[in-house]
Parts: structure tokens; C-alpha cells; sequence
């Protein structure tokens, strides 16, 4: 079991990286646990989405008590992405650990590019629109990315929303919280079924759920002043710092693969 102060400091990580760079919790919570805490990838991959459920909530709650959230169109979205990252999250377990590297890693190539591609002025980004079927395949292929890699999905399926024009843009970000939640929740479940219960050490299936918690504790506050603070900083300077950050754990996670195949 990894230290509470570790899993705290992780959580503040996690919560500073989402915030100012726009980075999901997922990309640097599933290497950490793998590189740093020596995870096995199922374990790292569902307990990243296990705390991204109860980030997800969180920031569910808020949306909706300030009536950000249109359920409607969450429900639709995260049905059948919920129901995909269930069942990505089952078949998971039994997946070899070098698999599931691979698909992490194919996450990460993407992401890259994307920050590359990326405009370095808000002003220059004018929303392409997008059909309401279109959007329900994206929900469908983030479920199912979401359960294999443990990333919450947000970051496929947001800049997707913000081409729909019927979609105001402040209900964006609510209805990805809602959609990471419902997927995050589904992948979680399939990730405990497969494995023993280990109720005195806090491990349901490949589930650490005090490790998960204590993430989530940690993630708020730095969540709260990240909040504050990304808005001084340029959208050049936080793609700049973004990419350089996801390139490291890229080479990383390439490190990682190598060793689990014997070739490094």
C-alpha cells in the first residue's frame, strides 16, 4: 500500500496538472502508479478511473447546483459509452499487461499531436459543427478508451462538444464531467469483478479504493487554486509546458513497454 503522504502529493499533482495545463487526471495518475509505485497496469488503469468517478461527481454536483447540467443530452452521450467502458474494464482483466502499455501509449501519440495541432490563441479557434450522431460515436469510442487506458475521456469528446452548435458552450464542460462520470463508474465496476476481495487492505477487484480516495483528497485544493492561477497563464506557455510533459511520460511509458517485453 503506497504511503498516505504519496498518494496525497499525487493527488495534488494530478489536481495542478488538470487545472492549469487542461491535462486529464488519467495521463498522470496511470504512469505514476505504474512507473513510480509499481502498479500492475490493470490496477493503475482502474484506480485512475476510480478516482476520476469521484472527481467526475464532484464536479457533477457543482454543475448541477449551479443548473449547468442538461441530463438529457448526458444521459444520451453516456449511455452507450457507459456501457462500453463497463465492458472495455471487464475484458481488461484479462488482458496482458504489455496490451494495454500499448494502448495507453496510442492515447498519448494522440494527445500529442493534438496539443501540436493546437492554436495558440482562443481567438483562433472557431467550433466546427458536428451531427448529433457523430457525437454519440465519439461517446461510444471514448467509453471504450476510457476503460482500456484509464483516461477519463473528457479529452476526446470535449472539443467534439464544442462543435455542436445547438450545445452552449458553458454547458461544455458540465456535460463532459457528466459523460467522464458515467464512463469512469461503468469501467470501475468492470475493473472490480475479476480479482479477490481484500477488504482489509482497501482492494476491490483492481481496485485500490484508498489509494483512489486519497488522490481525489488531495487533487481538490490544488484543483481549486489551479482554477485561479491557469487564467494568467498564456495558452502558448501552458502548450508548451503540456507538451513537454506529455513527451516525458510518452518516453517513459515507451521505457516501461520495452522492459515488459525484455527488450530494455
Amino acid at each position: 500500500m503506497i504511503p498516505i503522504i504519496d498518494d496525497l502529493l499525487l493527488g495534488l499533482l494530478v489536481g495542478l496538472m488538470s487545472s492549469i495545463l487542461g491535462l486529464g487526471g488519467g495521463i498522470v495518475m496511470v504512469p505514476a502508479l505504474v512507473i513510480l509505485f509499481a502498479f500492475p497496469q490493470q490496477a493503475a488503469v482502474g484506480t485512475s478511473l476510480l478516482a476520476i468517478s469521484f472527481v467526475s461527481s464532484f464536479n457533477v454536483i457543482r454543475f448541477q447546483l449551479k443548473k449547468l447540467l442538461e441530463w438529457k443530452t448526458a444521459l444520451k452521450v453516456g449511455f452507450t459509452g457507459g456501457i462500453l467502458s463497463f465492458l472495455a474494464g471487464n475484458i481488461a482483466s484479462y488482458l496482458s499487461q504489455q496490451l494495454l502499455l500499448v494502448f495507453f501509449i496510442t492515447v498519448l501519440f494522440y494527445l500529442i499531436i493534438q496539443t501540436i495541432r493546437a492554436k495558440n490563441s482562443i481567438k483562433t479557434s472557431i467550433p466546427v459543427k458536428t451531427s448529433e450522431k457523430y457525437v454519440l460515436k465519439a461517446g461510444a469510442l471514448a467509453g471504450i478508451i476510457s476503460g482500456l487506458t484509464g483516461v477519463g475521456g473528457g479529452s476526446i469528446l470535449t472539443p467534439i462538444l464544442i462543435g455542436q452548435q445547438n450545445i452552449k458552450k458553458k454547458m461544455v464542460v458540465p456535460l463532459s464531467n457528466a459523460f467522464m462520470m458515467i464512463t469512469s463508474i461503468g469501467a470501475s465496476i468492470g475493473y472490480a469483478m475479476h480479482s479477490p476481495i481484500v477488504w482489509e487492505k482497501w482492494e476491490v477487484g483492481a481496485l485500490h479504493i484508498d489509494t483512489a480516495l486519497l488522490i481525489f483528497i488531495g487533487a481538490l485544493p490544488a484543483s481549486a487554486f489551479g482554477t485561479y492561477f491557469q487564467s494568467k497563464v498564456s495558452l502558448k506557455v501552458r502548450k508548451i509546458f503540456l507538451l513537454f510533459f506529455l513527451i516525458l511520460i510518452l518516453i517513459k511509458m515507451l521505457f516501461r513497454l520495452g522492459a515488459e517485453l525484455g527488450v530494455l
